[in-house]
């Protein structure tokens, strides 16, 4: 790693790492009067308790991320369009892929831990579990749907880790005029897009509209196909 990718990549981390740590704050703030019920049972329950305030913090560390690393890329490849590096590297026959690819490293990184938080399941706590009760049910549509569409949709998930960084980079860097305000604004109306979307798809999919698999991976499948489209669109 040369000496420009190692500086890209400390300051893209310096910048994810701010905006993941005030978004984690904001959600703890928000869920904390969840929190303080689930171990406000006593002595008998702390175990649970923590277990419980364990799980949130990891709910929380997972819906927080896509939108931090979103912030943190625009942020840091707005600056690099703004002091015009973008167009020198690439007058020096630099590729954009081969400019920011630490970040692309960053986002590969960051979609494998989110898969791993959804695929291990190690944030359930296992004093919930009852080790003697025993049962059996047998889901019908549009429950069947439902539990598909949501295991569907968990798994498609940590694909937005990449498609966060993915996206920031050409909107940002076809951007010259920047602020703290438009990036935030950018990033807000993006994955305010993304979710209504996501939702509705989600929606058809528990009421039996939409395949559940479907209805489950279309949603970053789209964000995936507006990625691509950004990144043949020739630079201005």
């Amino acid at each position: 790693m040369n000496v420009f990718h190692r500086h890209l990549l400390l300051r893209h981390l310096r910048m994810c790492g701010i905006a993941l740590s005030v978004l984690f704050a904001v959600s703890l703030v928000q869920g904390a009067p969840g929190m303080l019920e689930a171990v406000d049972g006593g002595s008998s329950s702390l175990l649970r308790g923590a277990g419980t305030v364990a799980r949130a913090w990891c709910v929380a560390f997972g819906t927080v991320l896509p939108l931090a690393l979103l912030l943190g890329t625009l942020f840091t490849v707005g600056d690099l369009a703004r002091y015009q590096e973008l167009t020198a590297l690439e007058a020096a026959g630099w590729s954009r892929l081969r400019i920011l690819s630490p970040l692309l490293l960053v986002a590969i990184l960051a979609t494998l831990l989110l898969a791993s938080m959804q695929l291990a399941d190690l944030v359930a706590p296992p004093g919930t579990h009852g080790p003697q009760s025993h049962g059996a049910r047998a889901a019908e549509a549009p429950i069947a749907a439902a539990a598909l569409t949501e295991l569907h949709a968990r798994l498609a998930h940590p694909l937005l880790g990449f498609l966060s960084v993915a996206v920031a980079i050409p909107l940002a860097s076809t951007r010259r005029r920047v602020t703290v305000y438009s990036n935030f604004g950018m990033a807000m109306l993006v994955l305010l897009m993304y979710y209504i979307a996501t939702a509705t798809l989600h929606a058809l999919g528990r009421h039996g509209g939409l395949p559940p698999a479907l209805a489950g991976w279309l949603g970053p499948a789209l964000l995936g196909a507006a990625t691509l489209l950004l990144w043949l669109r020739p630079r201005r």
